[in-house]
């Protein structure tokens, strides 16, 4: 999801659980990356030199499998990259899944993201929305301006079946709305492809569009109104 909104295949990806540190994403002139450890005081630097990727460079830290139970003491990651999104004052926050296999992945997204000024909770088809995942939006839709509800995967899905899986989400999370919210219909990695191929077709048909044009939406007329609850 990340990697479309930047239009870069950045951060890494797996089947399995696989952030395991926060990783801040903002603005700036070339792509780049710092990583803070609970006991140094200084942090390590990557740019990108055409020779090493960003992804392995971060994989060695941010992931489950480099990094296991956060062995090396690492406290965040900041990505720097020139995206358009990011130089409207965005700062994405990869986060830890709710409801991982992990349960320590599951406490960092815990920690984090009610500090966050809206979130964009992701979940797939199969399997479809856990009772976890359902009490931690109980948890944190007081302290949490906004949240931007995404369904992917919907290209393995039939018609039906995508029409099934977007409305079992919608009762789902109806029980904290008066009306049921809206949830965006998505494939992240069809878009990817189109942003990557600069297929603007291909990314609207994506569903990513309408998530970047609510996002800059939000930060663009929302957050003066509701501003970040800390």
């Amino acid at each position: 999801l990340l990697n479309a909104l930047l239009g870069d295949d950045l951060l890494p990806t797996d089947i399995l659980p696989v952030t395991a540190i926060p990783t801040f994403i903002k603005a700036g002139n070339e792509v780049g990356a710092s990583v803070y450890f609970l006991n140094r005081d200084k942090p390590k630097h990557f740019v990108a030199d055409g020779e090493n990727s960003l992804s392995s460079f971060l994989s060695e830290y941010v992931t489950e499998a480099g990094n296991p139970q956060n062995q090396f003491l690492v406290s965040r990651v900041e990505i720097s990259h020139p995206a358009s999104l990011l130089k409207q004052g965005v700062v994405l926050v990869d986060t830890p899944g709710v409801g991982s296999t992990l349960k320590h992945n599951t406490e960092v997204a815990h920690q984090i993201l009610p500090e966050r000024d809206a979130a964009l909770f992701l979940v797939s088809p199969d399997p479809p929305i856990t009772e976890m995942e359902l009490e931690y939006l109980g948890q944190i839709k007081q302290s949490l301006p906004r949240t931007f509800y995404l369904l992917n995967k919907v290209d393995f899905l039939e018609p039906q079946e995508q029409k099934s899986s977007l409305l079992f989400l919608s009762e789902q999370l109806s029980r904290f709305y008066d009306a049921a919210p809206q949830v965006m219909p998505i494939s992240a990695r069809k878009g990817l492809q189109a942003r990557l191929a600069g297929d603007e077709d291909g990314w609207r048909k994506s569903g990513m569009q309408l998530v970047e044009r609510n996002l800059i939406d939000f930060f663009a007329q929302e957050k003066c109104r509701t501003g970040p609850k800390r």
